[in-house]
């Protein structure tokens, strides 16, 4: 095989030679004896007559001696080699190209830095990226940094791929259908790409573990994730004899039922998500978290009136909360009757916070404690800080 660089006004020819002041130990049948040591040598040629304008300004590779079969198996490993379907998007941030997703299915699950082929990866979509490489230029020693690019990348394309974020499926045509950016092959295969994400999410693909971290609350990234989990037929089969069970991989969920002591299916869909696909659709505008299912299935609740040996108990816990809210009064305070479960619910809507009537059964030092503590915390007041200003402790 042998190796041309023409560049410019210059022939550059590299060859494999021994080098005669270095020597290398070689183990034969008989014994150690020494062998020249193998280096590249750079033959430089000044270039004349006609290929002096025919290269002027251009750098041309030339590889010779080289097999066809050889030539096939490797020029898949640069990108700008290969005859075949690469599916390349480019992301853009600030009018500048930051890396490339590939869709094409001979690139997914490869990784690229500056579009010559590193490693392989885990997905169905492939990355071109600038990142540092190891002193060998054959593997990216810093797996997080490249994930961190990836993930940015993910987003970036995901937030082009939707027109407007509502609760459809509906796509940016103007953007998919950009002939000068897109291959015919490319239009179609982008349109998988949410879905190819959703499943990366639900099979623990190491590159999209902390997506999340990328997703603005409300964007159309986690719009069409949310979308992709609707859609999901394999989810639904795999869960459809899970409704009521004890959740096996959402312990904050899991804590969350338990202590407001509600089943799961309460909201069910949250019960089995793996985390990290949890958190990306739980920024999505159609997203209705938990605690807000939670606060509309009480709303229709009935107040309830204090009975008559608890009422000095609030009267005392008002006088507590004006000392941090001077507005602070008894209309701030409800309790309500909530007959589905026996919940000691507690949450605030309009500056008006609402109880479980159940939390009369307390003892009545449980019931202040619980009550004043809650007040404070849900008007934003810090405890610690009030027993401080006072000089309470």
């Amino acid at each position: 095989m042998c190796y041309r660089i023409i560049n410019s006004d210059e022939e550059w020819t590299f060859t494999l030679e021994d080098i005669p002041n270095f020597e290398r130990k070689e183990q034969t049948e008989q014994k150690a004896q020494k062998a020249p040591e193998k280096g590249m040598y750079v033959t430089r040629k000044s270039l004349t007559g006609n290929d002096i304008a025919k290269y002027k300004g251009k750098v041309y590779v030339i590889i010779s001696n080289i097999d066809k079969e050889l030539w096939v198996n490797s020029i898949d490993n640069f990108l700008w080699l290969t005859q075949k379907e690469i599916g390349k998007i480019p992301v853009v941030e600030n009018s500048e190209v930051i890396g490339e997703i590939l869709l094409g299915k001979d690139f997914c699950g490869k990784n690229y830095v500056k579009e010559i082929f590193v490693d392989n990866i885990t997905g169905e979509f492939g990355l071109n990226i600038d990142v540092d490489l190891d002193r060998d230029r054959n593997c990216i020693p810093d797996l997080d940094k490249r994930n961190e690019i990836a993930c940015k990348l993910i987003v970036g394309l995901l937030n082009k791929l939707k027109k407007e974020n509502d609760v459809s499926n509906q796509y940016d045509l103007d953007y998919i259908n950009k002939s000068e950016v897109f291959t015919p092959e490319t239009k179609i295969l982008i349109r998988e790409f949410p879905k190819r994400i959703y499943n990366s999410l639900r099979t623990a693909n190491p590159i999209t573990e902390k997506l999340y971290e990328k997703i603005q609350k409300h964007s159309k990234a986690a719009t069409l994730l949310f979308n992709e989990w609707e859609k999901d037929p394999i989810w639904k089969a795999e869960n459809k004899d899970s409704i009521g069970k004890q959740p096996a991989n959402a312990p904050s969920v899991n804590d969350y039922l338990n202590k407001k002591k509600l089943n799961p299916d309460f909201y069910p869909f949250l019960t089995y998500f793996r985390e990290p696909l949890m958190y990306c659709i739980s920024k999505s505008i159609r997203y209705l978290s938990i605690n807000d299912k939670f606060i509309n299935h009480t709303k229709n609740s009935v107040i309830q009136e204090i009975p008559n040996n608890l009422k000095s108990s609030i009267a005392t816990i008002v006088q507590k909360v004006k000392i941090a809210k001077n507005d602070f009064s008894e209309n701030n305070i409800k309790f309500k009757k909530y007959c589905h479960n026996d919940i000691f619910f507690v949450y605030s809507e309009n500056k008006i916070i609402y109880f479980s009537s159940l939390l009369f059964g307390l003892p009545e030092k449980k019931f202040k404690s619980f009550v004043f503590s809650k007040c404070l915390d849900l008007n934003g007041i810090d405890l610690l800080m009030i027993i401080e200003k006072y000089g309470l402790i």
